[in-house]
């Protein structure tokens, strides 16, 4: 599942289950001699009553959680069979790639159009982007690494080394806001092309 997917499911459950903390009344508390204690939790903390509509979004938002966890369990079971067995790892390389992505987001590229490249949280978006990449090709997508990948696999990480290694270049050589936004697009582009691939062959399995 795509990351971007994953944080919106997780910021739309957690909207909901806020919306419904929030009709919450404050704990009254007054104790009561010899009262029970399933009555004494009962008036501190009164059930909330919802609604067909609600209770089909409170539904629905733990799905979402639950196909969140399961994901992510997914993931970490491929990274952690990849560095095992010593290979490249793709969703490792994608998730370099979304930091990257997110660090050069439309919010960079506004502040560089405001304040200029010598802006120092933009400096330090494009620094931390190269950092990304580096850390991508030296570890994740290193030569011995990729060649015990499948076919498939492999070309892959192949396209996804080459355009980290074009990437950091155009970082290297940025002298304008354009270029940064350059950067930025195919920054994105690149992570979703490799994301697409990847989910496509896990698919396939």
């Amino acid at each position: 599942m795509d990351t971007s997917l994953l944080t919106a499911l997780m910021r739309e459950g957690a909207s909901f289950v806020l919306q419904l903390t929030s009709r919450v009344k404050e704990p009254k508390i007054t104790p009561m001699e010899s009262e029970p204690p399933e009555h004494a939790l009962e008036r501190l903390y009164p059930r909330i009553e919802l609604s067909p509509e609600e209770t089909v979004k409170l539904e629905a938002a733990h799905k979402a959680m639950e196909a969140v966890e399961a994901e992510l369990e997914s993931q970490k079971e491929v990274k952690e069979e990849a560095v095992a067995r010593g290979t490249a790892c793709l969703p490792c390389t994608t998730d370099h790639l979304s930091t990257c992505a997110g660090l050069l987001s439309d919010e960079a590229v506004r502040m560089a159009h405001r304040n200029g490249l010598n802006d120092p949280e933009v400096q330090r978006r494009i620094m931390a982007c190269s950092d990304q990449l580096n850390a991508l090709e030296r570890e994740d997508l290193s030569i011995d690494k990729i060649a015990g990948l499948p076919k498939e696999e492999k070309e892959i990480a192949l396209y996804a080394q080459s355009k980290s290694a074009d990437i950091r270049h155009m970082i290297n050589g940025i002298k304008s806001v354009e270029d940064l936004e350059n950067i930025a697009l195919e920054v994105k582009q690149t992570r979703n092309k490799v994301g697409a691939d990847y989910l496509k062959v896990r698919l396939r399995k």
